[in-house]
């Protein structure tokens, strides 16, 4: 992901390799087709996002009651920890036969105090499933957030071709797990926009250059990112790294000397950041558990064994082929939709292929390119951002934790944005039109066979109406239908601003 991706640059000679095009002043929003597509994008999500907050019941999802505790903790006033039980009749719930520990207590506490005042209200006043519903659509509203911030930091990346960076928003918003995440009480949502929010504002430094507005709100970001969960704060690194690795490389004209100065001064400044924000957390895990996740301590109460070595693990094609398969089949609730799962996997051999032909056709370009330029280097930290996400789910699961694909959503966008460089090596927009409406289609097949299996409907039911008409949203049928045509217009106009964006160029026929 760089400058190899934009067909139509201008030759060598007559740009600076060093630097980005200028930013032009966006259009309005009607007028702008990658701000109308973004906003698509997010309607659909948000639809989608919106079927899972109506219709699961409340803690249907494993996870939900031991993320709600925590805010239940949080309005008492206290920190709850991994071996305090699931306060059930605060809950409304019955206790649970198995794990019954408020097993999120290793978390920071952020998400948890933005959630905590509808779930504690709603305890207080008998209407807990009221208070999950709002701080699920809350999860939802952050979760939406952070698919904006990924449109607008991989913008950056393509600023020539911004049909890629709509096509790798609208892959992940339609993965079937992340939306159904996005929308139940856990901190996945917050962890979302803050990884997406602190890389768009490191890509503006690193690409624009520094000043004192950016540099404040990277910070800002980079302490919202500490707060949100301990995956969020490894995908933090790169993207710090990002914005030192700036120092080094605007103001060339001045003296290497200072320029590492002023890259050490910023490195230690972040570092200082994540300390003050979180660093009393990490520690009070560390007293409390012997580690900084807590991690070990939930193995011992959940008497978890180690499995395979993490070394053997990142060499076994089929456990990356499960991390793939996970985002179109398991979904929260111990519902597992294997039938969805070629279909899923097909993407990524297509990009690679796609990613190959693009290399070979614009090799002498890559030749030339200067590969210390910002561009390369945020695409870079970009690809980092993600290995360091994903990889630690292998060590995770050897050390007796669950292989769970939902841990790497923090960066999975990293992952469509090489599908959507892979679909343009085609050189037709009507593959990545393809790419995209096949991409929603399956999530909206796979959204309804969940939810139809939530609502206990067999064969081919309709799982919306079934879902809406179990959870006695008012006028099922006609809500079902409703509710599937402003989808289906969502989509139409997302396809039609990338075939818009797409012809706009002179490169395609």
């Amino acid at each position: 992901m760089s400058q190899a991706m934009d067909e139509h640059e201008p030759p060598a000679a007559e740009r600076d390799e060093s630097h980005p095009p200028p930013r032009e002043r966006p259009a309005g929003l009607l007028r702008d087709p990658a701000r109308l597509g973004l906003l698509g994008v997010v309607w659909m999500f948000l639809l989608v996002g919106l079927w899972h907050v109506l219709v699961l019941p409340p803690y249907k999802p494993l996870d939900e009651p031991r993320h709600a505790a925590y805010a239940i903790a949080l309005a008492e006033g206290r920190l709850p920890t991994v071996r305090d039980k699931l306060p059930a009749d605060a809950l409304g719930m019955k206790p649970l036969s198995h794990s019954n520990i408020v097993a999120s207590a290793n978390h920071p506490p952020l998400y948890y105090a933005i959630v905590t005042l509808p779930i504690a209200l709603g305890s207080k006043t008998h209407h807990i499933e009221l208070g999950i519903k709002i701080a699920r659509t809350l999860t939802l509203l952050m979760a939406a957030g952070g698919l904006i911030f990924i449109f607008r930091a991989l913008r950056q990346l393509t600023p020539r071709r911004p049909a890629l960076a709509l096509v790798a928003t609208a892959l992940t918003a339609a993965g079937p797990a992340y939306v159904n995440c996005s929308a139940i009480v856990m901190n996945d949502g917050l962890a979302f926009l803050a990884a997406a929010a602190l890389y768009d504002a490191a890509f503006s430094i690193l690409l624009q250059g520094p000043d004192k507005r950016r540099l404040i709100r990277f910070a800002v970001w980079l302490a919202i990112a500490a707060l949100s969960r301990f995956t969020t704060l490894l995908a933090a690194a790169p993207a710090t790294l990002a914005v030192v690795l700036a120092m080094l490389l605007h103001g060339r004209s001045e003296p290497v000397a200072r320029r590492l100065v002023r890259a050490i001064a910023v490195g230690a400044a972040a570092t200082a950041v994540v300390v003050l924000s979180s660093g009393y957390f990490y520690l009070r895990n560390y007293r409390l558990y012997g580690d900084l996740t807590g991690s070990q301590e939930l193995f011992d109460i959940l008497s978890r064994k180690h499995n395979a070595p993490f070394l053997e693990q990142i060499v076994t094609p089929k456990r990356w082929l499960d991390l793939s398969d996970q985002m179109w089949t398991r979904l929260a609730g111990g519902v597992s939709l294997k039938g969805f799962a070629v279909a899923g996997r097909a993407f990524f051999p297509i990009a690679a292929i796609g990613v190959a032909k693009l290399v070979f056709e614009r090799r002498d370009a890559l030749r030339k390119l200067e590969w210390r330029s910002p561009l390369v280097v945020a695409s870079a930290m970009l690809t980092l951002g993600f290995l360091f996400v994903a990889l630690p789910i292998f060590e995770y699961h050897a050390r007796g934790g669950g292989f769970h694909a939902r841990y790497c959503f923090t960066m999975v966008w990293a992952a469509w944005m090489f599908v959507a460089v892979g679909l343009a090596g085609f050189r037709h927009h009507l593959v990545l039109r393809a790419g995209v409406a096949l991409a929603a289609v399956q999530g909206l097949l796979v959204t309804n066979t969940y939810l139809g299996r939530i609502a206990g409907s067999k064969g081919s039911d309709f799982g919306l109406f079934r879902g809406f008409e179990r959870a006695d949203v008012p006028w099922p049928e006609a809500s079902a239908a409703v509710m599937l045509v402003l989808f289906c217009v969502g989509l139409a106009v997302v396809l039609e601003q990338i075939r818009a964006l797409e012809a706009a160029e002179p490169h395609h026929e």
